[in-house]
């Protein structure tokens, strides 16, 4: 079985979220949402769409999560809480919710072995948000290293879901220092990321864009048709190009 598995918090109902959950059922997956404090009409929503629901509050009591963290840190606790203890899936995609679109079958891609993550097509060097983060986590020296490579994005990871368990632990690993370190900062987990994968290449694949196109970093516009549409569409806002094909 593959499962799709996201996680949100403090949202009310918007267009995002009715986009991620109508195009991930659609896939013919499992669909997990984890959520902590979300309003009644998403709930709702999740519960007619036949998602699964996980509330982070049980993991967090069961687990003794702090909730008062970052969600971004929260989102990598809580996948690797579930995946390891709950889920029953052989492959997973651990994705972002407000943002993300599925076109078509992102298992499709899965490599047997390796966890596989998703580049936003621009190097670290090039991107002073991503510079300052790997900084702020880590120190000059981590960044002289990573500074060569393409940004990996934090909203994507895609794998069998024993691989996926073990990258998200050596993030929370890497989480817990950083947060002694620097304090509950707003946004570790990219940072985090591209530092574990890039010093271990071997256990770690980039995947294509075809697969999921981070879009952040992109600004001209394109025509899509079901040829040359990725599987899924990731920071999708204000791209018009999109927003039209989505609808």
């Amino acid at each position: 079985m593959n499962e799709i598995i996201t996680y949100g918090q403090n949202y009310s109902l918007n267009k995002g979220i009715i986009s991620f959950i109508k195009s991930a059922t659609k896939t013919g997956n499992k669909v997990t949402i984890i959520g902590y404090n979300l309003k009644q009409d998403v709930l709702e929503f999740i519960l007619k769409n036949k998602c699964n629901y996980v509330d982070a509050s049980f993991l967090s009591k069961k687990y003794n999560v702090d909730m008062s963290l970052s969600p971004y840190t929260l989102k990598v606790i809580l996948f690797y809480l579930y995946i390891k203890h709950i889920s029953t899936s052989n492959n997973v995609f651990l994705c972002d919710f407000t943002d993300v679109y599925f076109n078509n079958d992102i298992f499709k891609y899965v490599n047997a072995t390796k966890p596989m993550v998703f580049g936003e097509g621009k190097l670290i060097a090039n991107c002073e948000t991503n510079t300052t983060w790997i900084n702020l986590c880590y120190n000059q020296d981590i960044y002289g290293l990573l500074r060569k490579y393409e940004i990996i994005n934090g909203g994507a990871i895609l794998g069998p879901t024993q691989y996926c368990i073990d990258l998200l632990k050596e993030m929370c690993l890497d989480s817990s220092a950083v947060i002694g370190k620097i304090g509950n900062y707003p946004n570790i987990d990219q940072a985090i990321l591209n530092k574990v994968v890039r010093f271990d290449n071997y256990r770690y694949i980039v995947g294509p864009k075809e697969a999921v196109l981070n879009m952040a970093q992109i600004k001209e516009q394109r025509n899509w048709n079901s040829k040359n549409v990725p599987a899924v569409f990731h920071q999708y806002d204000g791209h018009p190009d999109v927003e039209g094909y989505i609808k």
